[in-house]
């Protein structure tokens, strides 16, 4: 890529080589959807409030996110997502590694490592699946509440999945299409709904219906 922000900088022919060049040029430009060549950090001093970050393949486009970056209001499509977020957030068609720090939706989504929600609004997992293999405890998807009032919607998984660090005050609901569920010790509060067709183990202290 090249740097600079004018025109044809920016285009798929010309690409350019930094966030920050082409936030401004999407800036410039009036449009909101920024299409990735290939992997990239967005680091600090990056404000991409409100855009659309989207790939050509989440098997070879990694998005990571560092901390001090601002993606508050950001979808993403088509890319494999790490890092730390901003808040209400859309994930379509990605696969999704450790992420912190989330609510908003992930739809059609494959998960990996440890999903952190956070803040008031809900966190909905929608069509999403595990997207690892294996059957011990270590290698299901963890979502961590955060210890506070977080809600969560699962609708629609298939998987391995383990809820820790609820501590109730937020509402969770989890609907499986198929899989299995632990109901972590570090769930002290609440109520947890369980629907479909999924193998529960509970150690938790939480009522779940």
């Amino acid at each position: 890529g090249q740097a600079g922000t004018e025109t044809p900088i920016g285009t798929r022919s010309t690409p350019s080589s930094s966030f920050s060049d082409a936030i401004v040029l999407a800036g410039n430009l009036g449009v909101r959807r920024i299409q990735m060549a290939s992997s990239g950090t967005l680091v600090s001093g990056d404000i991409a409030t409100g855009k659309v970050f989207s790939g050509d393949n989440p098997s070879v486009d990694v998005l990571t996110i560092e901390t001090a970056a601002e993606v508050t209001d950001c979808s993403f499509e088509n890319l494999t997502v790490e890092g730390t977020l901003d808040g209400n957030n859309v994930f379509k068609n990605c696969t999704v590694n450790n992420i912190n720090y989330v609510n908003g939706l992930l739809q059609e989504c494959s998960l990996t490592g440890t999903i952190a929600v956070d803040g008031t609004a809900q966190c909905n997992i929608i069509n999403c699946w595990s997207g690892t293999a294996g059957v011990e405890d270590t290698q299901l998807v963890t979502i961590d509440m955060g210890g506070s009032g977080n809600s969560l919607a699962l609708r629609n998984y298939a998987g391995g999945l383990r809820i820790r660090n609820y501590t109730g005050g937020g509402a969770i609901t989890l609907d499986f299409a198929s899989g299995r569920v632990i109901i972590d010790a570090t769930c002290t509060g609440g109520k947890i709904g369980i629907r479909g067709v999924c193998d529960v183990t509970d150690n938790s202290e939480v009522d779940c219906t």
